[in-house]
């Protein structure tokens, strides 16, 4: 197994397999890592930080709202420099199974 699939962000099943994303060659993240939450937030504020005005998140509504909000509280400039329209939605539609 390459090492970066042991890396405790993702999930597992109670086998100790990881769990596959909508799409068997995607793994799921742990949301509840805060290594993981910590480097998401990170990822925003470093772009945040360079001037982009947003991003787009396709399957944002398949993550739980909880983890958007660890995230965003660990992201204050994200939270307090820019004008955010769509955090927090969460749309399914079409690209539902």
């Amino acid at each position: 197994m390459p090492a970066e699939l042991d890396d405790p962000w993702f999930a597992r099943d109670h086998h100790g397999d990881l769990v596959p994303w909508r799409v068997e060659s995607l793994v799921t993240p742990d949301y509840d890592s805060t290594g993981y939450q910590s480097y998401v937030a990170d990822v925003m504020t470093f772009w945040l930080d360079r001037g982009v005005a947003g991003w787009r998140l396709d399957s944002a509504w398949s993550v739980p709202a909880s983890f958007w909000r660890r995230v965003l509280t660990s992201a204050p400039t994200y939270a307090t420099r820019r004008r955010c329209d769509h955090v927090g939605r969460r749309e399914k539609g079409r690209h539902e199974g």
